[in-house]
């Protein structure tokens, strides 16, 4: 089901020293200081996933609600109607920085995660900027096919 409040997006965090964090059952990982790509998706109710990703403090559910305690939101993209899509353009986001750890926000498919450190945010939002004009091509390409 894809509605207009679905779709995924990339939270971009910026975690300012390193640190050993519990994961739930993933298990404890140091994550080194630098920025992350976190991207996710919402079948629906989008606007308030990304609402409740904003909060630093609320109970933990997703991977990505561990690490958040602990960084700064730097920015939001988001890739409305495209729900279905998280992996590839995680992936996408994955070429241009290093996915770290493998597997994290992972536990529902079979890619290599959903997490992504980099060293800057300048780097993090060219990665993501490239991934969503990536989408746009596809997206585009399709239309352009089925006429």
């Amino acid at each position: 089901m894809s509605g207009e409040d679905s779709g995924c997006y990339c939270l971009i965090l910026k975690c300012k020293c390193e640190r050993a964090i519990r994961v739930g059952s993933f298990g404890t990982w140091s994550f080194p200081a630098g920025v992350y790509v976190y991207t996710g998706s919402a079948q629906a109710g989008l606007e308030a996933r990304l609402a409740r990703h904003e909060r630093r403090l609320k109970k933990s559910h997703w991977h990505i609600d561990y690490l958040r305690r602990f960084c700064n939101v730097a920015g939001i993209a988001t890739f409305k109607g495209s729900n279905r899509e998280e992996c590839r353009i995680a992936g996408r986001v994955a070429q241009r920085g290093e996915r770290y750890p493998a597997n994290f926000g992972a536990s529902d498919c079979r890619c290599g995660g959903h997490l992504v450190r980099f060293d800057s945010v300048s780097s993090a939002m060219a990665a993501v900027r490239a991934a969503g004009k990536m989408m746009l091509l596809q997206c585009a390409g399709t239309q352009e096919d089925q006429q």
